[in-house]
């Protein structure tokens, strides 16, 4: 049996945030088989497309899927978010070692001032 890619997008669109349908009881209610929705689900992570297991709950998805979830759901919030997901996707370790860098920047730029300071007053 055919389905329309309207309905396919209906369809999928339940297993998103906020509802994350399971697909069990998604197949019930629209007399769906479970192997077609998670074809449909398979076909749109393939797409490139936010699919989260719903049956995981948030706590089981990645770090990419919550990023989207959010994105998606608080579309005014966009331009704060994406500049968000850009730090966060950095990771700890890359915002670790640029505060580490500034912090020994700062120090050289300190230190030299005082080595400065230093020769003025032997001079004098």
């Amino acid at each position: 049996m055919g389905y329309s890619p309207e309905r396919k997008a209906a369809v999928l669109k339940r297993m998103l945030p906020p509802d994350n349908m399971a697909i069990r009881q998604l197949a019930q209610e629209e007399g769906i088989s479970e192997a077609t929705l998670h074809k449909w689900q398979a076909e749109a992570r393939g797409k490139g497309q936010l699919m989260p297991d719903a049956d995981a709950g948030p706590e089981g998805w990645s770090s990419r899927d919550k990023f989207a979830a959010v994105l998606e759901t608080q579309p005014h919030q966009t331009p704060f978010l994406i500049t968000l997901g850009v730090i966060l996707s950095m990771g700890l370790w890359t915002i670790a070692a640029v505060l580490g860098y500034l912090r020994l920047a700062m120090t050289a730029y300190a230190l030299d001032h005082v080595f400065k300071w230093i020769g003025r007053v032997r001079r004098s």
